[in-house]
C-alpha cells in the first residue's frame, strides 16, 4: 500500500490518471499528446492532442482558475481541421473535498 505523502501528490495523480484515460478515448493510434505548463506542484496544466497526420492540434485541455493545485476550471477546446480554428468550446467546474481532494467534473 502507497502512503499519502499529502494533497498536491494526491491531486496530481488523480489529474494525469484522468489524462491516461482520455487518451484511451481520444484514440492513441492517431493522435499524440503533448502536456505542457507544469506549475510548482507538478500539475501539467494544458494537454494537448494533435492528429499525427499532419501534426494539427485537435483537442486541448486547460486547468485555471483558484490555485495549484486546486484548480477550479478545466476548459476544453477541439479544433477544426486546420488545427487552429476552435470548433467547440466546453467548460467544467472543478469542486473539492475539505481534504483537497477532486470530487466532482460539472460542465458549465
Amino acid at each position: 500500500m502507497n502512503s499519502w505523502n499529502g494533497t498536491d501528490n494526491v491531486l496530481r495523480s488523480e489529474f494525469n490518471q484522468n489524462f491516461d484515460i482520455l487518451d484511451k478515448e481520444v484514440g492513441q493510434q492517431n493522435y499524440k499528446k503533448v502536456k505542457s505548463g507544469k506549475d510548482s506542484n507538478k500539475i501539467f496544466t494544458i494537454v494537448s492532442w494533435y492528429r499525427k497526420a499532419d501534426n494539427t492540434l485537435f483537442r486541448k485541455f486547460t486547468l485555471s482558475g483558484g490555485t495549484s493545485p486546486s484548480y477550479t476550471t478545466l476548459t476544453m477546446q477541439e479544433y477544426n481541421a486546420d488545427g487552429t480554428t476552435v470548433n467547440t468550446t466546453k467548460i467544467f467546474t472543478l469542486a473539492y473535498d475539505t481534504d483537497g481532494d477532486l470530487l466532482s467534473v460539472t460542465p458549465n
